[in-house]
């Protein structure tokens, strides 16, 4: 089945006319999402829109139902060992490790560190922001 055959497809589903205009809250419920979303989504380009006026907008269906389909999410199949057979993954680090045991910290402890005294800290930051000498 191609694109406009299952968009038309979906449309006869849902009770869509393809080529009937859509005010933005007919469009916002169609797509089941609040108007100040739809219009976010047009902001970001994520949805083709007709602008009739300064002020006024409206969709044509088939725009909802393309919509629909472009934000359609392909299912990514996730092995927790990638594949040695296909040559791409082979060069490709894989974390090992046991899921039971609690993940490897990095850095120091907290207080670990000693702390500066109050006359260190302020030679220290004195140092830091004296203005650097003219050459």
């Amino acid at each position: 089945m191609n694109r406009d055959e299952l968009i038309a497809a979906i449309a006869l589903q849902s009770g869509i006319t393809l080529y009937r205009r859509y005010d933005a809250a007919e469009a916002a419920k169609f797509l089941d999402m609040s108007e100040i979303t739809l219009k976010r989504r047009r902001a970001s380009g994520d949805i083709s829109f007709l602008k009739l006026g300064e002020r006024k907008i409206a969709f044509f269906g088939f725009q909802l139902v393309e919509y629909l389909l472009d934000s359609i999410e392909e299912r990514q199949d996730s092995e927790q060992w990638p594949s040695t057979d296909n040559p791409a993954n082979a060069t490709k680090s894989v974390t090992i490790g046991s899921p039971s045991s609690p993940a490897a910290r990095h850095g120091a402890a907290r207080g670990s560190t000693s702390r500066l005294s109050r006359q260190d800290a302020l030679a220290s930051a004195r140092r830091i922001l004296q203005k650097p000498p003219k050459n």
